[in-house]
């Protein structure tokens, strides 16, 4: 461990992360210690990461917002890139969720600092992106003091070269269905995001669980989340319908705004004070005794004399006019009368030309549909179309996918289902200490990948590089469906 970088004295490391080092540190002559935030060397020259890196320095030095943390310095010193931030004594909240349980009031202070924060960046048209429990920091947990961390996948329009439409970004147990199938995303992935944190805290599980990648994906994209039932039972109704609301999973069915939210929970908050102050006024007020009884008596006298007068009502007589409708409409229609239809038949060679079978098609997560290289439509929602007899080339198109072919063949209606997660193989990576990876000559990036490599089944050349040590070559057997996990370890 460095003692020093730059004017930064270094106490002590905190925490390690997939591409950088946490440090406490002072700078002379004030001593005020501060969050130094280290890039890996070898992510210096990569150039991915490091965009990343100075993309969350420039945009979290824009902001200034008691629940954001803020950035004092970002540069290059004796060779090492560095974030310096405020430090504050706290946790962050996956950390403190597995040391204790959180209550609904408890989850919902938390939740509001952050909204309070959402609402800040989203006027400055910044969408985080990851929002989720370890980029959450745990400043009073008494009292759900919450700070906002972690830009390092934040988008903004005033920030040239920041991937947006067409990129899979975030943290898959987290991820709302547009960022997913890499569609544009806006403020309400946020509100989804942080939705399932919240759901998460009080039901005391993940909303979407599961032992790999593709499970957690399956799930998001079929399944509703975990923890519904004990977030009824834990939570007031009308919070759970703001929950629900936030992590729909279409986003034009989700609040607007990180304000909306907040007026709702501001106006929660003021009944329930309504109701104590009301009931507190009931117990104060002493009723004589004879009220009630003098009450219920002219309760029951004003009921009977109404009952008289409703039983002395004769009905209305029906106009005669109404009686011959009411006549007509129920005689039965005749024997001969027949619904009208084309009798007509073709020939029979007009018939073999004409005929057409329904073909059905659904993709999951989703995809272009292309029949014989011509595009038909897009799924979800199912596609359905009408085709002549004969064989005929499916293409399924998604750009987080390879591309799936089918060969059909039409003799009737068919249903097809295809669930792209199952059609693939997934390739993770560890490498100590690092290395580049290559799969069939393409570069993926360097370890740690953000996530799993999504590929074709089938074999598949792999090369790990580091510049320090000799290469590492081998060829897998990827099976469909299944995810395999290369250890490595350079000597």
């Amino acid at each position: 461990m460095k003692k020093q970088i730059g004017p930064y004295k270094i106490l002590k490391e905190l925490g390690r992360g997939g591409t950088s080092t946490c440090y406490l540190a002072v700078k002379p002559p004030l001593e005020r210690e501060i969050l130094l935030k280290v890039l890996y060397p070898q992510f210096a020259t990569d150039k991915e990461i490091f965009s990343r890196f100075e993309q969350e320095a420039r945009i979290m030095s824009r902001l200034r917002h008691p629940n954001v943390l803020q950035i004092l310095d970002f540069g290059n010193l004796d060779n090492t890139y560095f974030i310096a931030a405020e430090f504050i004594e706290g946790n962050l909240l996956d950390k403190v969720v597995a040391e204790k349980k959180i209550s609904p009031k408890e989850a919902t202070s938390i939740v509001m600092g952050i909204l309070q924060a959402l609402s800040y960046v989203h006027q400055r048209n910044i969408i985080h992106r990851d929002i989720k429990p370890s980029n959450i920091l745990i400043t009073d947990p008494a009292n759900g003091g919450a700070k906002l961390t972690d830009f390092g996948l934040a988008w903004t329009k005033s920030i040239q070269g920041i991937t947006q439409e067409g990129t899979f970004l975030g943290t898959p147990g987290y991820m709302s269905l547009e960022q997913l199938k890499g569609d544009k995303v806006d403020h309400r992935t946020d509100i989804y995001s942080l939705g399932l944190v919240w759901l998460e805290l009080i039901a005391g599980e993940k909303a979407y669980p599961g032992e790999n990648y593709g499970e957690v994906i399956q799930g998001i994209l079929t399944k509703p989340p975990a923890g519904i039932n004990k977030l009824e039972q834990k939570a007031p109704q009308e919070l759970v319908q703001i929950i629900k609301k936030m992590i729909e999973k279409p986003k034009d069915q989700r609040y607007k705004s990180a304000n909306e939210i907040i007026c709702e929970l501001n106006k929660l908050q003021g009944v329930e004070t309504s109701r104590r102050l009301a009931f507190t006024k009931i117990k104060e007020i002493q009723v004589p005794r004879w009220i009630p009884c003098a009450i219920a008596i002219i309760f029951l006298v004003f009921v009977g004399w109404n009952m008289k007068k409703l039983y002395s009502l004769k009905p209305a007589p029906i106009p005669r006019s109404e009686k011959r409708e009411a006549r007509s409409e129920k005689q039965p229609t005749t024997d001969n009368q027949q619904p009208i239809t084309d009798n007509r038949q073709p020939t029979t060679d007009n018939r073999q030309l004409n005929i057409q079978h329904s073909l059905y098609i659904n993709v999951i997560p989703y995809a272009k549909i292309y029949l014989n290289d011509t595009l038909i439509g897009e799924t979800p929602p199912m596609l359905q179309t009408k085709v002549t007899p004969g064989e005929y080339v499916l293409t399924l198109s998604n750009p987080q996918f390879p591309s799936i072919t089918k060969h059909l063949e039409i003799k009737g209606a068919q249903d097809i289902q295809v669930n792209l997660l199952e059609e693939v193989s997934y390739l993770s990576f560890i490498v100590k200490p690092w290395a580049e990876v290559l799969v069939d000559g393409v570069l993926h990036g360097t370890t740690p990948l953000k996530a799993p490599l999504i590929l074709s089944p089938g074999k598949h050349e792999i090369k790990l590089h580091n510049p320090y040590y000799e290469d590492y070559i081998d060829t897998l057997n990827l099976e469909r469906g299944d995810t395999t996990q290369v250890k490595f370890k350079f000597k």
